[in-house]
Formats: structure tokens, sequence, C-alpha cells
């Protein structure tokens, strides 16, 4: 899918992805604004992508990014995910499964518009909000489920054809389900 970026983050979205598209990195847009792109209006003060591996060099045990990967375009910080490392002004968070970096190529390797904004679907979308669990990612997930952007008794099923393990799919699914059930609480 690609996406139709408007009011104060079409800078920021566009200018990233112009500068990874220069640099050959493969990238699709995550977050509130992927969720922005699958029908869900939530307000959002940074630009989130998931990028190809090929975004990142490694240097004994420093990792850098290979391209010009700018923290802040005007007022959007602007964040890069790579399977599940997230690079947020130059920290790294080391939660990082195998199973989240197949999910993450296979998003990659969806056919892309070379000159278009990608987002990633809403499994995967909702998938990496699991990671964060905010408020706000709560409610994301639980929209997406209530108006039937994502189906959850297919997430299972998507999970593992897009590589996955079976304990994976299970921790996301339990995760998901828990989500579900604070919903129904509230």
């Amino acid at each position: 899918m690609s996406a139709v970026i408007t009011g104060r983050a079409s800078f920021a979205v566009t200018e990233s992805s112009r500068l990874m598209r220069q640099a050959g990195v493969r990238h699709v847009l995550i977050g509130a604004l992927a969720m922005e792109q699958h029908g869900f209006i939530r307000s959002t003060s940074n630009v989130d992508w998931l990028i190809g591996v090929e975004g990142l060099t490694r240097d004994g045990l420093v990792i850098r990014y290979s391209f010009d990967a700018p923290f802040r375009i005007g007022a959007f910080p602007v964040r890069y995910f790579a399977g599940a490392l997230m690079f947020q002004a130059r920290e790294i968070s080391d939660d990082v499964t195998s199973d989240d970096s197949r999910l993450a190529e296979a998003v990659l390797r969806i056919p892309h518009d070379p000159d278009g904004i990608e987002v990633a679907p809403p499994v995967y979308v909702a998938g990496s909000k699991l990671k964060r669990v905010s408020p706000k990612d709560r409610e994301d997930i639980r929209q997406l489920i209530q108006h039937g952007a994502i189906v959850v008794s297919e997430m299972r099923a998507w999970l593992l054809d897009n590589g996955a393990s079976d304990a994976g799919a299970d921790a996301a699914m339990a995760k998901m389900q828990r989500v579900i059930l604070e919903g129904r609480a509230m």
C-alpha cells in the first residue's frame, strides 16, 4: 500500500523517505502514521520507519546507520526500526529475536512503488505495537481489530507464514488476547 501523507508530518515523511531511497535502503512506514493510512486518525509527534538491514553497519559492537539518517526533520523526530532494533537519539534497544528479523524482512519484501511511500500491512503494525504496548498502542490495536483491519484468528497464520516460530506466534497471540481483554474491561 502506498501512502498519501498530508498535514504537518508530510515533509518529514517525504524527506526521510527520499534520503533512504537515495541510499538504497528499503523502508516502510509504521506507527501512528501507518495507522492513519489504514483509516484510523490519531495524533503523533514522530515518524516511524521499518528499515532493511542494509541501512545499518556494524563496527565491532557499535551499530551505525549506513546512510544520512536524520533524527529530526522540522518539528518531527524520526525513528528507525530494523527487526526489533530501535534506533532513537542514537540509543539501541537490544530486544531482538530472530522472529522479529524474519517478520521485518517479510514486510520489506512486499513489492513496493519505487517512488512511493510504502506502509506496513495492518497485521505488522499491530504486531510491532505489541512490542511497546503503551496505552496509545493498546488503543491502536483495539481499533484495528474492531474495524476489521486485522482478524485476530488469522494473525497467527500470518505470523507463521512470514517467519515467526510457533513459540513467537503463541507469545504474540497471548499479548494480543491481553490487549483485547483489557479493552473489554474498560
